[in-house]
C-alpha cells in the first residue's frame, strides 16, 4: 500500500513579481506565508518564476511566470493565482520539476 503525505499548509515567500508566490498578486515577501490553497497538497515544485502544486484529487495547478508556457495552461500569460492544468488533470504524479521557464512531470500512468 502506497503512502502518501498531504501538506494542510504551503508556505511562500521571496519574489512575486509574476504571481508565483501563489498570493494572487505580484508583492514580494520577506517573510514566510501561508499559500490560499484550498486543497490538500501532495507535492510542490518551484521554478524561476512560477510555482507547480498537485493535489490528492489528482489535479495539477500553477501559478506566476509563463512567458514560455511553462505553465502548463496552453497560453503564455503570467497567472497571478492557481490554475488547473486541464492536460494533467487525473494523473497521479510521481515527481515535479520547475526549472527557469520550463516544468516536467512523471507519473506512473500512460
Amino acid at each position: 500500500m502506497e503512502k502518501t503525505l498531504l501538506i494542510k499548509a504551503m508556505y511562500s515567500w521571496g519574489a512575486g513579481s509574476q504571481g508565483q508566490l501563489g498570493h494572487a498578486n505580484t508583492q514580494d515577501l520577506s517573510t514566510p506565508s501561508k499559500v490560499p490553497f484550498p486543497k490538500s497538497v501532495k507535492m510542490v515544485a518551484g521554478g524561476g518564476a512560477h510555482l507547480i502544486a498537485v493535489t490528492e484529487e489528482p489535479s495539477t495547478y500553477c501559478t506566476g511566470w509563463g512567458e514560455s508556457g511553462q505553465l502548463g495552461t496552453n497560453k503564455t500569460i503570467d497567472l497571478l493565482s492557481f490554475t488547473e492544468i486541464p492536460k494533467l488533470r487525473g494523473l497521479k504524479m510521481r515527481s515535479l520539476s520547475a526549472g527557469w521557464n520550463h516544468s516536467a512531470a512523471v507519473t506512473g500512468q500512460q
